[in-house]
């Protein structure tokens, strides 16, 4: 008995909003325009590139990871600064008053300097929409027999397009 009397109400009003609704005979259309502009657009993040410990007598090598993601059809290039030396030549890490020359290079074989202009020494692509890995590869030369501690140095990592 209580289930029918819940069900009394709950048809009453179905009908009644059903009752109340108007019919419309006639109606009016139009186009809706969605725009939005994407401008050219890159960027970029990088791994630290970290040697480890130095040993004079052969050396070091390390590479580190450059992750670029740009519009689609985006032609850029990847540079790289001078760092604390101010030259791509002669890129130093420092600690105190003591240097320790590196070189980062676009290539495992250390053959290809990575430059710091555009059109010289640098990489490119052109965008794809997702990220594109590149690697930085790093050399420190055998035979530095600096003091003690930790040297470091920065470098700007830039995506021109």
């Amino acid at each position: 008995m209580f289930a029918r009397m819940a069900c009394l109400p709950l048809s009453l009003m179905v009908f009644l909003f059903c009752a109340s609704g108007q019919a419309f005979a006639q109606g009016a259309t139009t186009d809706l325009t969605v725009r939005v502009i994407v401008p050219e657009q890159c960027m970029v993040r990088a791994e630290d590139l970290d040697f480890g410990i130095y040993n004079p007598h052969s050396g070091a090598r390390s590479s580190a990871q450059l992750r670029v993601r740009c519009t689609i059809g985006v032609p850029y290039e990847i540079t790289l600064s001078e760092g604390s030396s101010g030259t791509v030549g002669n890129r130093t890490m420092v600690q105190g008053s003591d240097a320790l020359p590196y070189q980062l290079y676009s290539d495992p074989a250390a053959t290809q300097v990575w430059g710091s202009t555009a059109g010289g020494g640098t990489v490119g692509g052109t965008g794809v929409g997702s990220e594109r890995l590149y690697r930085v590869h790093g050399k420190i030369e055998p035979g530095h027999f600096v003091s003690d501690g930790v040297y470091v140095d920065s470098v700007v990592v830039t995506v021109h397009y």
